[in-house]
This record gives structure tokens, C-alpha cells and sequence, in this order.
């Protein structure tokens, strides 16, 4: 199974044994697309591995790091991250995080870098859109610090003739048609929140779950992901099943406090 290349805040590794077997079975039955509108770290998305899945998310940086690794060949990537990895230091991760690069191998090299060497992984923009994590403890560094060529070389296959677009939700779940899934892990409500610069509101999340009702009502399945609260339980619960479960907290400033955290799966008729 290939694994994600980014440590992210909120990834699923922990729901693939759960929810992979589900989704390829039902995908199998109906011979729809596979459709992530907040792919983050993808963990899901490698698991399942479906041909020809439209797979989006708000942060514009990490979609074109996913099209570089399908588009161009691995060794260039990996050359650059290798003279990058030269030099871990918090003034070089400082000078690197300013940067703007135009050259889309330059970006997802600078994106792989800041997410391995900032403080737990963290992505979070502030309110102009700009990087702003921390660096992270040094002593945390291994020699595989950074994705090595053959990791690169599997997440590209997994990738060939997949949809990747940094988009807002709406787009993605209007594309899905009946015998399509959408598998759906916003940020949660009442929790982190500032993946992107714009964050995502109440409103955001209301209109999250209209979307997909819609998308239900005309054949769509829907798997999704959320905190256990009063909102997400109005806004699911009528017309969907919630699920309560314990979701593994990897990123946390408090090594205490990367236990299980309640939140429920919503899930339409499989």
C-alpha cells in the first residue's frame, strides 16, 4: 500500500483499514469515480488507488506538489530535495519559508522541505496566505527525513490520469453523478481550522453539508469525516448515518494529547 508523502494534521491512515475495503467494493459495483474535494495528505486516496480520480483541496501549494510528482519525471524532484536537505537549520528553514518560487519543481520541493523540517508537520497560512509555521526540533531529522525516490516513483503511479485542481468544495461535488463516491474530510467543525488562508467558517460547513445532500439525492455516495457536535449532528442527521469513533491524533504540540479524539463518519447508503 503506498503511503502519503507529507505528514498532515487530520490525515486518515488510521480510517484506510477501516474504510479502503468499503469504498473499492462499492466503487467495484457501480464503476464510478473516486472523488476527494480536501485530499490533504491523500492517505485515503493512495489506499484506494481507483483509476481516474478527481482529487482537489483549497491549498493551491500542496495540489501542485501532487502534479509535479505525477508529471515530471521523480529524479528532478528528488535531486532538488536533495540539495535542500543539505542544509537543516532554522535561519535556512526561515530564508526557504519567505521564499516565492515561480518554477513548479521549486514549489513542491519547498513544500515537501517546510512540511518535513516545520514543528510537527504543520501546515497553516496566515490571513495573507503565507506559510507561517515554525521551525521544528531538530532532533527529530533522520536520514529519511525526505521521500525517497521509489516512494516518489509509487505515489506517481497511483496518480496517472487522475484530476488534481486546487479548488473550493462545491466544484469537486458538483462533478460527482450517480455511482460516484465522495469521500469528504473537511476541517472539522470546532476544531483547526487554518490549512488555508480563508479557513472555514459555520457557514462553510452548512454549506459543505447542503452540497452533499444534493449530491446524495441524485445517486452520489457519500463517506465523510467530522467533530461530534450539535452542528454536525442538525446538519447530518436526518438524512444520513453518523457513526461515532475515536480518530488518532498524531500531530499535537503535547505529546499527551496525541490519543483518540471523538468524531463520527457520515455515511449515505453503501
Amino acid at each position: 500500500m503506498t503511503k502519503p508523502l507529507l505528514k498532515w494534521a487530520g490525515g486518515k491512515a488510521w480510517a484506510v483499514p477501516v474504510l479502503s475495503s468499503r469504498i473499492s467494493t462499492l466503487l467495484d459495483k457501480t464503476g464510478g469515480r473516486y472523488i476527494e474535494p480536501f485530499v490533504g495528505g491523500g492517505a485515503m486516496a493512495l489506499a484506494v488507488a481507483r483509476p481516474q480520480m478527481f482529487l482537489s483541496d483549497a491549498c493551491d501549494d500542496l495540489m501542485n506538489l501532487y502534479r509535479v510528482v505525477r508529471d515530471v519525471p521523480c529524479e528532478r524532484l528528488r535531486t532538488m530535495l536533495d540539495m535542500l536537505g543539505n542544509c537543516i537549520t532554522k535561519d535556512y528553514y526561515c530564508w526557504i519559508r519567505e521564499q516565492d518560487p515561480t518554477c513548479s519543481i521549486e514549489r513542491a520541493a519547498r513544500f515537501i522541505y517546510l512540511n518535513k523540517t516545520g514543528f510537527n508537520g504543520l501546515h497553516r497560512e496566515n490571513k495573507s496566505g503565507g506559510f507561517n509555521v515554525p521551525f521544528g526540533d531538530p532532533n527529530r531529522r533522520d536520514a529519511g527525513l525526505f521521500p525517497n525516490l521509489e516512494h516518489l516513483q509509487e505515489v506517481a503511479t497511483v496518480l496517472q490520469g487522475t484530476t488534481l485542481v486546487a479548488l473550493d468544495f462545491v466544484e469537486p461535488i458538483h462533478a460527482a453523478k450517480c455511482g460516484d463516491l465522495l469521500y469528504i474530510d473537511p476541517p472539522y467543525h470546532g476544531g483547526y481550522v487554518n490549512y488555508v488562508a480563508s479557513g472555514f467558517s459555520d457557514d462553510d460547513q452548512t454549506r459543505l453539508a447542503e452540497e452533499l445532500f444534493l449530491a446524495h439525492e441524485r445517486g452520489v455516495a457519500v463517506i465523510a469525516h467530522n467533530a461530534n457536535t450539535e452542528l454536525i449532528q442538525y446538519l447530518y442527521s436526518e438524512w444520513a448515518h453518523l457513526e461515532l469513533t475515536g480518530e488518532k491524533r498524531a500531530i499535537n504540540s503535547d505529546p499527551a494529547g496525541r490519543g483518540d479524539a471523538p468524531c463520527v463518519i457520515i455515511t449515505t447508503t453503501l
